[in-house]
């Protein structure tokens, strides 16, 4: 299984190898690498695939932060290789770094960065969709409205080939799956005794019957059905 981190290396020279593959991401600062006698200096939305078995030195510079995905199999080159980070990709990787400061241990959230940072890497990536990842930005986000515009320069594609990638991907349009996520986050939170007004609110309804209105179309109920049977007590029928 792969895993993604949050990492800070010290200015003192350090060295080692491993049986994975590396991906590595400077989000602030710089690194210095040295890879099988290739020599690396990462700067912020820049990084370096380290293959499995590869030796390398490395000394962080300047209080750096990295993303460091440990990959399981050999997977993309197979000698050390370095990237950048497209601009217009930039945000969902700050979304993803700021999650991963709140819940590093998260395994949903580990599974979408190693996504977008394998996608991003990948021949293919014009014909897949980072969706792990862009669901959590979507979760970050759901107060307020949200484009489908915002959704494809996340990915850094233009609106209708992201349309057109995102329903051959799920089946369904970006607006239709961004509306289910709304609902789910609604429901979870009514089912914890969340007053409506609150729940609208921070799931981007513009008021509590307008997420009531959602609820009947989608589900048949209204939304304080959803309430646990200890917070109805006395409310109308």
């Amino acid at each position: 299984m792969s895993q993604a981190a949050l990492r800070h290396y010290a200015a003192s020279h350090g060295s080692h190898a491993h049986a994975f593959s590396q991906w590595l991401c400077c989000l602030q600062g710089a690194l210095e690498l040295e890879v099988e006698g290739h020599l690396y200096r990462v700067l912020p939305g820049s990084g370096v695939w380290i293959p499995p078995q590869s030796r390398h030195d490395f000394a962080g510079y300047q209080n750096n932060q990295c993303l460091v995905l440990d990959l399981p199999v050999e997977v993309f080159p197979r000698r050390p290789t370095a990237f950048g980070w497209p601009a217009a990709l930039r945000p969902l990787l700050q979304q993803l770094q700021q999650a991963l400061q709140q819940r590093p241990d998260h395994v949903g959230l580990q599974a979408a960065v190693a996504g977008v940072l394998c996608w991003h890497q990948s021949p293919t990536r014009t014909a897949t969709l980072p969706l792990d990842a862009l669901g959590h930005w979507v979760s970050a986000h759901l107060h307020r409205p949200i484009t489908v515009a915002e959704l494809a320069q996340l990915c850094g594609w233009s609106v209708p080939h992201f349309h057109d990638c995102f329903r051959q991907h799920t089946g369904l349009t970006p607006q239709s799956w961004l509306r289910q996520l709304r609902l789910q986050a609604a429901r979870q939170r009514l089912q914890q005794g969340m007053a409506v007004a609150a729940v609208a609110a921070q799931v981007g309804y513009a008021s509590p019957s307008a997420l009531t209105a959602a609820l009947r179309r989608s589900d048949g109920v209204r939304a304080r059905d959803l309430w646990p049977d200890t917070h109805k007590i006395g409310t109308p029928s």
